[in-house]
């Protein structure tokens, strides 16, 4: 019961948290396609899995700093992949999966640079901007369509909703942890702690 109690915080925040960021990116963001799709509503998904990542890295300054470096590595091998994958094998996917290929692998050897590029939260990165580029009419591969988000479009959407989620996964980190009373600050870690590991 102790950690039930000591979640309480956490959990309220984040539900907040989590309202603001759908509400945000289904309707207060600017048309970016043709039409009236908000140009965040693609990336809603990206948002939380920065913000996953963020929990898993070990919360504060340094694990909001591992997110955005490793998103920034991931968004720049999924546009790598965008550019230059549907060029290669006369257009077919092979072309796009082998580009996959070489770049998960630099991606890897990333690891060799330090440990502020989180290499999970880089492939995590790399497969949401992947996801977006499918989802919103696959340009560079597919013909053009009315409502196909440039490679550009979703490169930086995409980077604006991974980074949106780290900041939102430190602001609920920080918040509950201000409002959790002294009492049940061990409990809350103790919580948070058993869901990070697991």
């Amino acid at each position: 019961m102790s950690r039930v109690k000591g979640l309480w915080p956490l959990a309220i925040v984040g539900a907040v948290l989590v309202w603001f960021w759908v509400e945000l990116c289904f309707d207060w963001v600017g048309p970016n396609l043709t039409g009236q799709v908000p140009q965040l509503m693609p990336v809603v998904a990206a948002g939380f899995v920065s913000w996953g990542f963020y929990f898993a890295a070990g919360t504060g300054t340094p694990a909001l700093i591992k997110v955005i470096v490793g998103s920034i590595f991931g968004v720049i091998a999924a546009y790598l992949l965008m550019a230059v994958g549907p060029n290669l094998m006369g257009g077919k996917v092979m072309g796009v999966s082998i580009t996959a290929g070489i770049l998960a692998l630099i991606l890897l050897f990333c690891i060799a640079i330090g440990d502020m590029v989180y290499v999970p939260m880089a492939f995590g990165a790399f497969a949401s901007t992947v996801f977006v580029w499918q989802i919103t009419g696959l340009a560079n591969f597919l013909p053009a369509a009315p409502t196909q988000m440039s490679i550009a479009n979703v490169t930086i959407n995409t980077l604006i909703a991974l980074v949106a989620g780290g900041i939102l996964g430190f602001i609920h980190s920080s918040l509950a942890a201000v409002i959790t009373p002294g009492a049940q600050k061990a409990d809350e870690a103790a919580a948070v702690e058993a869901v990070v590991d697991r």
